[in-house]
């Protein structure tokens, strides 16, 4: 772990937000969690007995201090991910991505029990500190399989705004005689991983749906899991639901929530939390998922059988990154002293991936000094000048030969190499004649048509696949 920085949260009902710029984050990582350890100061008026803190107050504490909860990433282009979150959908966030829970007093919040010999006691008359953790995991876990596509670079890292508000009235606990003492103390800290490239992603986020009646509309792109979240699993009222994608096929048709959630038990490794003793879950993917088997979008939509007018549906999600993204999202990155910058998607040389999958990626980020600034196709950004769409010589020469029907062979070979995704074999797939790879299907449709050859090849490519 690395500490970023340390910070102060009062008792009144304000924000309390992380010092920026954060300039310690190292180069070449990716963050897969930011850990809020809170260390706070209780006070008892009580004068005759200790009291030791209960499963239900260590609930209370973490969901007065941390409401609202916010993140979000850029200095001049911002993208808000986590908008005013509160607690409880928060924490259901982190359990379906990790399988464990946030963290009061050294353990895990749903095995902290009063009764322990390690419980928090509070003397008569006197005051303690009691230290917890607000966690925000961007890798996403699934028996064993590690998904760490979704999980920002050094320099997204470095531009992250994160805040919370304490709740108005704060805590209860020991019927009021157990309150706050001075203020909080906040260290925050990242958990990263080696990795040479430089990225810029779209971490997970949760969409939130409160709109009565039998059908509710989601997000597009990559689904991570749906849940319903007025209920647990043992005491929802929902029947029978479908899960789709808009104008697509399904991931669930007319199936029991029940069995869902019973599946969901019999998938769940070996220490996890389930999910569904806070909330109905409606979908998850497979155990041991990669990028690849993550189901992606352009719009998802959930049906009840019969009307369930209190339904609360949240999903959680990762957009795509289309080119208006990242053109807003070049503005962090490009200054006077920087230079040129190239964005590109970063699954782009992932034969296995789709186009959906390739677009969830996120972007890679090049710059001139990158050996692979001259080798990937991308859009190219510099301050005081409009956005440009580069395409590597070898790639451009096999598109034309193959537009204009000359040498198609030596073309779809060059299209195919010059992708990086391997050697190319005469003949291809049937998904594109063997002309381009479906990832660099991805890649030329993500680029803008500047040119009439990237217009061209899009209706090729269109016509073929």
């Amino acid at each position: 772990m690395i500490t970023i920085n340390q910070f102060s949260s009062g008792t009144a009902a304000a924000p309390a937000r992380l010092p920026t710029p954060l300039q310690n984050v190292p180069d070449d990582v990716l963050v897969t969690r930011v850990v809020n350890e809170q260390t706070l100061t209780l006070a008892s008026s009580e004068g005759s007995s200790a009291y030791v803190l209960t499963a239900a107050d260590a609930l209370a504490i973490m969901r007065a201090q941390f409401g609202s909860i916010s993140t979000a990433f850029g200095d001049k282009a911002l993208e808000v991910v986590d908008d005013a979150l509160d607690f409880d959908t928060w924490r259901v966030m982190h359990i379906v991505m990790t399988g464990r829970d946030q963290v009061f007093n050294g353990k895990e919040l749903r095995n902290y029990s009063s009764s322990d010999s390690d419980a928090v006691s509070v003397p008569a008359g006197g005051t303690v500190a009691v230290t917890f953790e607000l966690i925000r995991s961007f890798e996403f876990l699934r028996l064993g399989a590690r998904i760490l596509e979704f999980c920002p670079g050094s320099e997204q890292a470095r531009q992250l705004k994160w805040s919370f508000v304490r709740a108005s009235g704060g805590f209860t606990v020991d019927s009021g005689k157990v309150t706050q003492s001075g203020t909080a103390d906040n260290v925050l800290s990242f958990a990263t991983e080696p990795f040479a490239v430089k990225v810029w992603k779209r971490v997970p986020r949760i969409f939130q749906n409160d709109i009565g009646g039998l059908t509710q509309m989601g997000p597009s792109g990559g689904l991570l899991a749906a849940w319903e979240a007025s209920a647990a699993a043992a005491s929802t009222s929902l029947g029978m639901i479908s899960l789709t994608r808009k104008g697509g096929s399904s991931l669930h048709e007319q199936m029991s929530v029940d069995r869902i959630a019973l599946d969901g038990i019999f998938q769940l490794p070996l220490g996890a939390m389930d999910p569904n003793s806070l909330v109905t879950m409606l979908w998850q993917p497979e155990p041991s998922c990669t990028l690849a088997q993550i189901p992606t979008a352009t719009g998802w939509v959930l049906q009840q059988a019969s009307n369930y007018l209190s339904m609360k549906s949240r999903w959680l999600f990762v957009p795509p990154s289309d080119e208006p993204y990242a053109d807003a999202i070049a503005r962090n990155l490009t200054d006077d002293e920087s230079g040129p910058v190239m964005l590109s998607p970063a699954a782009a040389s992932n034969p296995t991936a789709s186009p959906g999958q390739v677009a969830i990626s996120g972007l890679s980020i090049f710059r001139p000094s990158d050996t692979a600034y001259q080798l990937q196709p991308g859009r190219v950004y510099q301050k005081g000048a409009p956005p440009t769409t580069y395409v590597p010589q070898q790639l451009a020469s096999g598109i034309k030969a193959r537009v204009s029907g000359a040498g198609s062979a030596d073309a779809a070979r060059l299209a195919h190499e010059a992708l990086g995704v391997g050697r190319y074999v005469p003949g291809g797939t049937s998904l594109n004649h063997g002309v381009v790879p479906p990832a660099g299907v991805a890649v030329l449709n993500h680029l803008a048509p500047d040119e009439g050859l990237l217009a061209s090849t899009r209706a090729l490519l269109t016509a073929t696949k």
